[in-house]
């Protein structure tokens, strides 16, 4: 059942530029989060920009980089406001499940 709202996100050229940031590093990004946002649908139509997306102490991404052998999964925080720029995130937490 078709509900009608519409998300519009502007902010997939930015995505992908922080997913070949982290790709250089040789981590395979996979999905961005951000936690207490003021997004909220007006007349149906929520509009996502990268400010929305990308915000210091907000933002973390996940990384999975995977083998034969095993998973090897990697949460990255922002800590800066600059998203583009590996130094700007940290390694808040890892696991490794072996196959």
């Amino acid at each position: 059942m078709e509900n009608g709202n519409t998300i519009n996100i502007y902010a997939v050229d930015e995505i992908i530029e922080v997913a070949k940031m982290f790709e250089k590093q040789g981590l395979k990004f996979k999905t961005v989060f951000t936690k207490e946002t003021d997004l909220k649908f007006s007349k149906k139509e929520l509009d996502v920009h990268s400010s929305d997306i990308f915000q210091k102490d907000k933002t973390k991404v996940f990384i999975l980089n995977d083998d034969d052998t095993k998973y090897h999964r990697m949460w990255f925080k922002l800590i800066s406001y600059n998203e583009n720029n590996f130094e700007s995130w940290k390694l808040v937490s890892e696991s490794i499940e072996y196959k």
